[in-house]
């Protein structure tokens, strides 16, 4: 029985370990990073690992108090890891812009690390203190599994909470409900873990233990160097440090970018087409959806639509007209162009006479893209609203679809990436056009259209 004490509260220290692999490469993709470059929130964690794991060993192995040896570091590495975990989730909460969000939370996951890794090595130092020779294989073993089961736990956590109906989805920026949730409940048992192991382990003294390792005063005495160690390391520290240093190499690609991978590949969450086919499905046909892109608090604190897409800024203002089932909403300056986020609480005056923000074309944009919201019928709506047709062979990125209503028609291109697309024109769309700005256009069966990244076409009919 007191093995499995003395390992219990590894647990707790697993489950928080899981909750960090697992979901935070999803929290600073949710606060705005590039997904691209995930891997540079992730130099943290192991940086830390190498630089707490050896000195908390070493400070360990000289420390002798009335908490014991390993227990001071054990206490003090779970009472930060908890109250990172209460703070870290909600990154998204505190009113910050997206930088410092990310710096935020940037800072709580070092946090987060140094505290685990400072509580998980006591564990481990206090078998090989507290069990003798014959004994440590079997107290191993329940560590490992202990360990196993404190993973499982972690990473079903969110799966659980939102099975229960706890949200999984929240607003652009913010983290769910269900992984908020899920580091409560796991730095509750890893305080609750971690406080059994204390009470009911009790460390050897200094004479207790030199006498149950058999360890005499000169042996007390010799200091060896670390590179003394180092070159003379048995050959299995050698063999199980090359799996170790390659193993991590497939676990850091496994936490950045197995979550995004899935997410898009295996559930589709990430492509357009699909989200448009499930909201066609999940309301009735009447329902109308504001579509945008920026709102007062999008502007505020996410940013203006510049800072937050870049050059694809007037592809999804164009692409929230012609979307069934939507009413486009132009948000305070858009009109303009004024590419800068206003006071959320504070009166803010805009003026496209005189503000430096504000970009040419914009005003004639919009002014085309609302006319041709009320003068085409394809694009009208109410229950008899005109269905998406998608054109057949289009790249996977590019959106091309025609809507028909009452003899007027609208064909829709939209290369929704930073790469050129070309797209080759079909039978079923061939034709002659009017642009935006009423020009003629004409489309010929089998002949290419090339897309500049994030260009877009709306052609009438």
């Amino acid at each position: 029985m007191q093995m499995w004490n003395l390992s219990f509260g590894f647990f707790g220290v697993q489950i928080a370990y899981a909750l960090q692999s697992a979901n935070i490469s999803r929290i600073f993709a949710t606060l705005g990073a590039d997904p691209h470059t995930l891997s540079y929130f992730w130099i943290l964690p192991p940086l830390m690992g190498m630089l707490v794991q050896p000195v908390v060993g070493v400070m360990s192995d000289k420390t002798w108090c009335r908490l014991g040896r390993r227990k001071p570091y054990l206490y003090l590495g779970a009472l930060v890891a908890v109250a990172v975990m209460a703070f870290l989730p909600n990154s998204g909460s505190l009113g910050l812009t997206i930088k410092a969000a990310m710096a935020f939370g940037l800072v709580m996951l070092m946090l987060l690390d140094t505290s685990i890794n400072m509580a998980m090595q006591p564990f481990k130092m206090m078998v090989g203190d507290m069990v003798n020779e014959r004994q440590k294989s079997t107290a191993y073993a329940i560590q490992s599994l202990l360990c196993n089961a404190g993973s499982l736990v972690g990473y079903l956590f969110p799966y659980i909470f939102t099975w229960i109906g706890i949200s999984n989805v929240a607003p652009e920026g913010m983290i769910p409900d269900s992984v908020i949730y899920s580091f409560y409940i796991g730095a509750a048992i890893l305080i609750l873990c971690v406080l059994y192991t204390g009470m009911t382990v009790r460390e050897m003294p200094p004479e207790e233990f030199a006498k149950f390792h058999n360890i005499d005063t000169q042996q007390k005495r010799e200091r060896k160097s670390l590179a003394h160690l180092i070159v003379h390391a048995p050959k299995i520290f050698w063999q199980i440090g090359l799996v170790q240093f390659f193993s991590w190499f497939a676990f850091l690609y496994m936490w950045n970018y197995t979550t995004g991978g899935i997410a898009e590949n295996v559930w589709g969450t990430t492509d357009l087409r699909a989200y448009v086919e499930s909201d066609a499905a999940a309301y009735p046909a009447p329902a109308m959806r504001l579509m945008f892109t920026s709102n007062h608090d999008e502007n505020s604190w996410s940013g203006s639509e510049f800072e937050r897409m870049g050059d694809a800024a007037a592809t999804f203002a164009a692409l929230t007209f012609v979307l069934p089932q939507g009413q486009p909403l132009i948000y305070t300056g858009q009109e303009i162009g004024l590419d800068r986020r206003l006071e959320f609480f504070e009166k803010d005056t805009v003026d496209g006479l005189t503000d430096p923000q504000c970009g040419a074309g914009w005003r004639e944009l919009y002014t085309d893209l609302c006319r041709l919201r009320h003068t085409n019928a394809a694009l009208s709506a109410g229950e008899d609203i005109a269905p998406m047709v998608y054109m057949e062979g289009a790249p996977e990125d590019v959106m091309a679809f025609t809507r028909e209503k009452d003899g007027r028609a609208v064909f829709c291109l939209f290369n929704l990436s930073a790469e050129p697309q070309t797209v080759v024109v079909t039978d079923s769309v061939a034709g002659g056009y009017k642009t935006l700005t009423g020009g003629e256009y004409a489309l010929t069966a089998d002949s290419s259209i090339l897309l500049a990244p994030w260009q877009w076409m709306i052609l009438t009919r």
